[in-house]
């Protein structure tokens, strides 16, 4: 099976048979939206493409950087709603947003990116509560952990050692993600109940984050900004490549990717924002997330 972190794409690659077995799938149009629901139900299922039983929700929304507002403004509520879909409690509970990668290579940069836009109020709501008299936000923290090659930690042990003193009853986990195909760099997100595998995708799999490694639910979202060489060549020559080949080690990336995360971390944090603080006005959550 092709390198790809989204379950959509490794359905399309499993066989018939197999996926009667235990994987579901149904599409639906929201506009300029497509929303596409994949159900793995069973081990079976879980075989047949490779990914963890659950569910996972891409929502294929376009070039959003260059179309109008009220596009952006429509995916990220589509954003909000299928989160709370997903299992995001129900405010007040407290929430741990954390933004995996590395800020100095720019594809794998969209967790920090997002990160700096969630809009906190942990610490706000600890110190000074009065300013809250009309209104009792959820509790919000979030953390852009780093990688291995930089702290010497592993990213999951970061946020374990956060886990008992925020208490969190959900973790909401962004990440870069690879795909199959080159059509859907930067133009696809995945959302889905299982976790997130760091580096699953590009063959440096990390310690993962799941409900059952660190306690507590984890919604994994992320967006396909690496495309393996390998897997272009395939589609390209119409046959496999040997698994050893040298393209194996190489990752493409569109040339205005610097842009384009910067764009869709915006669409992100906007629609995050919106599920974790719910009839707040969403431009008032941006400026106050500064």
């Amino acid at each position: 099976m092709k390198e790809t972190d989204l379950a959509y794409e490794a359905m399309e690659q499993a066989d018939e048979a197999a996926k009667a077995r235990g994987v579901t799938s149904r599409t639906q149009q929201k506009g300029e939206l497509n929303v596409t629901t994949v159900q793995v139900l069973n081990d079976r299922g879980a075989e047949a493409i490779g990914k963890p039983q659950g569910t996972y929700v891409t929502l294929d929304y376009g070039q959003i950087w260059q179309r109008s507002y009220e596009d952006f403004c429509r995916a990220a509520e589509e954003i909000s709603t299928q989160l709370l879909a997903l299992g995001l409690p129900e405010e007040p509970a407290p929430v741990l947003v954390i933004g995996l990668g590395n800020m100095d290579i720019t594809p794998d940069s969209l967790g920090p990116r997002t990160a700096s836009r969630i809009f906190v109020t942990r610490h706000l709501l600890e110190q000074d509560p009065a300013l809250f008299q009309d209104w009792r936000p959820r509790s919000v923290s979030c953390i852009a952990p780093g990688v291995l090659g930089k702290t010497g930690v592993e990213a999951v042990e970061v946020v374990r050692g956060l886990m008992d003193k925020v208490r969190p009853s959900c973790l909401l986990v962004i990440d870069s993600l690879a795909a199959r195909s080159i059509s859907r760099l930067s133009v696809t997100l995945q959302m889905t109940d299982t976790g997130i595998r760091p580096g699953a995708g590009v063959g440096n799999t990390r310690p993962h984050f799941s409900r059952e490694t660190l306690g507590v639910p984890v919604i994994g979202i992320g967006v396909p900004t690496v495309v393996s060489a390998r897997t272009m060549a395939e589609d390209l020559l119409k046959r496999e490549l040997p698994r050893q080949d040298e393209a194996s080690a190489f990752f493409v990336t569109p040339k205005d990717i610097g842009h384009i995360l910067e764009e869709v971390s915006k669409l992100l944090a906007r629609g995050i924002n919106g599920a974790l603080h719910r009839g707040v006005d969403p431009e008032e959550l941006e400026r106050l997330a500064g």
